[in-house]
């Protein structure tokens, strides 16, 4: 059977207009009004109809946590009986109240007694999985199940935390999928969303060579693409502008060449520092970009120095050409002879950061999509 799928966009001439409806543009009008008055205080940034009340039985809710310096994505389905974890933040120790964030954020998605079917880990650094010890804890007490467990294999031997929690996973019987046995790995999340997949790289044979895997952990980072219908949200855990040019330039790996390519919404590598340059953008066309980090000159987000103005001033400018309408400023880091310094810069209303915005939800349904901040 042929599906076809349409999906809505909102042109600059803000318009709201279907590509493959002709003839519905009244009501689609009305249906954007009655969204402004009911989420009047939200940034819009979507080419989908906005969802306000109880939500429609299809929509798949994506959020993007608050959890201070670090990562942590949830899929929601439908049901709210099924839930993907993509990474789960970091440590109190490094940046402070992180880990009162992300338990926060996931107490309010998640009911007690949920089974989180699939958690990621897209690399071991701190500040992507230490959110999971404590979701271990829960597993072990009946508070909270975790199903299986996916990361990309490699360890960090300044902590040897992943290893920690892959020790501790036949125990608790969760089932371990090691990434780097494969190089695409794919996933449907949600039983009653039929056209809704996962899809996981870890890097091909010769990428992974040119990259040094899988001991350069940043750039070893599973590559997550969430597709529904024509949408696509690529999840680029902490890869640098190294793998971009291994893979945009020099083209050692077709699987994540086209993974990344005109993407709906691209959730920036490595917490907008080191990465995201012009050939990505270009190649991967977003209609918005999410940035996540902590809160600046706080934690690890100063010693890291994230993000980094120059990634801010590219997106800004893909922005333009884009004719992205300008939105609020955002803290980014530069170094001042020698030494790193905060400056406001002008950033477009598509670039979405945990940091300034909160936890940022994407509302997936199969006419279009969605993104608003929590504050």
């Amino acid at each position: 059977m042929i599906v076809d799928y349409f999906r809505f966009r909102i042109p600059t001439s803000k318009k709201f207009v279907s590509e493959n409806l002709p003839g519905v543009h009244e009501a689609v009008r009305t249906l954007l009004l009655l969204s402004l008055l009911t989420y009047g205080g939200c940034r819009i940034s979507s080419p989908g109809p906005e969802l306000g009340g109880e939500e429609p039985g299809d929509i798949v809710r994506i959020s993007f946590l608050e959890v201070g310096q670090g990562d942590a994505t949830l899929l929601s389905c439908p049901d709210k009986e099924h839930f993907t974890l993509i990474d789960a933040g970091e440590a109190n120790s490094r940046y402070p109240g992180a880990e009162f964030l992300f338990a926060r954020a996931l107490q309010q998605r998640v009911p007690e007694k949920s089974t989180i079917e699939l958690a990621i880990n897209t690399h071991p650094h701190q500040d992507h999985l230490y959110g999971y010890f404590e979701l271990l804890k829960k597993h072990q007490r009946g508070q909270l199940k975790i199903f299986r467990y996916l990361d990309n294999g490699g360890n960090d031997p300044s902590s040897l935390l992943e290893e920690k929690i892959r020790g501790s996973l036949d125990f608790l019987k969760i089932r371990y999928l090691n990434g780097a046995t494969k190089s695409y790995w794919r996933f449907a999340p949600c039983p009653s969303v039929s056209d809704l997949y996962i899809d996981v790289l870890y890097p091909e044979a010769r990428l992974a060579q040119a990259l040094d895997c899988p001991n350069n952990l940043n750039d070893c980072s599973l590559v997550i693409a969430i597709r529904r219908g024509t949408f696509t949200l690529a999840i680029m855990g902490d890869t640098t502008l190294r793998w971009e040019q291994a893979v945009l330039k020099d083209k050692l790996s077709p699987e994540a060449f086209h993974l990344i390519k005109n993407v709906d919404v691209l959730r920036l590598g490595h917490h907008g520092s080191v990465s995201t340059s012009e050939a990505l953008l270009r190649h991967s066309n977003p209609e918005a970009v999410v940035l996540s980090t902590g809160a600046p000159q706080k934690g690890t987000t100063s010693l890291y120095r994230f993000p980094e103005s120059e990634v801010i001033e590219r997106i800004r400018q893909y922005g333009e050409r884009e004719r992205w309408p300008e939105g609020e400023k955002i803290a980014a880091c530069f170094l001042d002879q020698g030494r790193a310094a905060w400056e406001e810069r002008g950033a477009p209303a598509n670039l979405w950061s945990t940091a300034r915005d909160g936890s940022i939800e994407l509302l997936l349904s199969s006419s279009g999509y969605h993104l608003r901040g929590t504050r």
